[in-house]
């Protein structure tokens, strides 16, 4: 359905076209509902694991916009419901995997939940230990390049699995032999239970610099940020340019519901920062006037659907 933006006051200056902002927030939205879905079963005792996106929405479906699903290669982390709902994994499906139900395309309810797999979208299953997907991810990009492809794989994780070995070992692999592999660290800050000053005793971008890395640093709130940036990057990667390590700040996510100190630390700048409700104040923002509209006449819509 076409959407006039006409009488929204939205300058024709933007730096992303209007229909790319409409697709980012409408799989956004998405994944907010599912998330809140998600909190209900596991205050029902429905779900024995979740690990909140929350926070991470825009920056994990923007990636599935900017690179080509079903073409590169993802290996994600515990947290990436965002990227699954981005790529086009059905709901169904996705709630399939987090309730442990039969039928589960993933699994069939055998692995944890939020263990995404698909060999249409090319989404590799991940495990539950930290930092393990790295050294996968850069023995996928040597068999890219052994068969002359252009897919780059995108690998993931926050900021606490940067203290792996196994991260340190595929920066060297993958500088080394100048493998397609796009190194995104999602950091909040806050390593799952301590502070990162507490977990890394360098700044993770320098540790990529090291291995004579490319790095860049970017707030992932803003999608402006990452389209501007990262097309001429995946691009060039795509005819061997060698791997790319970026880092994105994000706003804090928010954890299983439990009782504990942290959680309510993580969770406060997650409602001022919150990429599903920020929005730009400049005046050739793409996130303003239009998105603001939209966001509430679907959330006012998502309302009045509820059951009674």
């Amino acid at each position: 359905m076409a959407t006039s933006t006409q009488g929204l006051g939205i300058a024709d200056n933007m730096i992303v076209p209007h229909p790319i902002t409409l697709e980012l927030y409408r799989k956004m939205l998405t994944v907010f509902y599912v998330e809140e879905r998600m909190k209900a079963f596991v205050r029902q005792g429905k779900c024995g694991f979740q690990a909140s996106t929350r926070g991470h929405e825009k920056l994990q479906v923007g990636m599935t916009m900017l690179l080509k699903p079903g073409h590169d290669w993802f290996f994600t982390y515990y947290r990436s419901k965002a990227v699954a709902v981005g790529l086009g994994m059905p709901i169904k499906d996705i709630f399939l995997g987090m309730l442990g139900r039969e039928g589960d395309p993933n699994s069939n309810g055998r692995n944890m939940p939020e263990q995404w797999s698909s060999r249409k979208l090319r989404l590799v299953a991940p495990t539950a230990v930290t930092g393990t997907q790295y050294l996968n991810a850069v023995g996928m990009a040597r068999a890219v390049k052994a068969d002359g492809g252009d897919e780059v794989v995108y690998v993931s994780s926050g900021e606490g699995a940067t203290s792996e070995g196994e991260f340190f070992e595929a920066l060297n692999w993958a500088s080394r032999e100048k493998l397609p592999v796009l190194f995104t660290v999602q950091n909040n800050d806050y390593a799952i239970s301590v502070p990162q000053t507490c977990q890394t005793g360098s700044e993770v971008h320098r540790i990529a610099q090291g291995f004579g890395m490319p790095a860049l640093r970017m707030d992932g709130t803003w999608f402006e940020h990452l389209y501007e940036a990262l097309p001429p990057v995946i691009e060039a990667m795509r005819h061997g340019a060698g791997p790319h390590w970026w880092r994105r700040w994000l706003c804090g996510s928010i954890p299983t519901p439990r009782r504990m100190t942290t959680a309510s630390i993580v969770a406060k700048p997650s409602c001022r920062r919150s990429p599903v409700a920020i929005r730009s104040s400049k005046p050739n923002g793409t996130c303003c006037g239009m998105v603001s509209s939209l966001m509430k006449k679907w959330l006012r819509c998502a309302r009045n659907s509820r059951p009674r």
